[in-house]
């Protein structure tokens, strides 16, 4: 029996590592939007612009790796 105990305890450890995992995504979620909001409403947008396009032209095999990853995640 108290095997039996346990082995339901762990099921509900799991499901809350679940629910606690969605949780975790969905504020990553926000805070990307959040991020974008910023950068939109920030009055140096042309810096931010000529900033995101150098390192663009810096780095770009970089970028793509950091790009793929980030599609992978969603």
């Amino acid at each position: 029996r108290l095997q039996i105990t346990d082995y339901r305890l762990q099921i509900t450890d799991y499901r809350l590592q679940i629910t606690d995992y969605r949780l975790q995504i969905t504020d990553y979620r926000l805070q990307i939007t959040d991020y974008r909001l910023m950068v939109i409403s920030a009055s140096e947008v042309k810096c931010v612009l000529f900033t995101w396009l150098f390192i663009c032209y810096k780095y770009p095999i970089e970028i793509m790796i950091s790009l793929n990853k980030w599609l992978v995640m969603y």
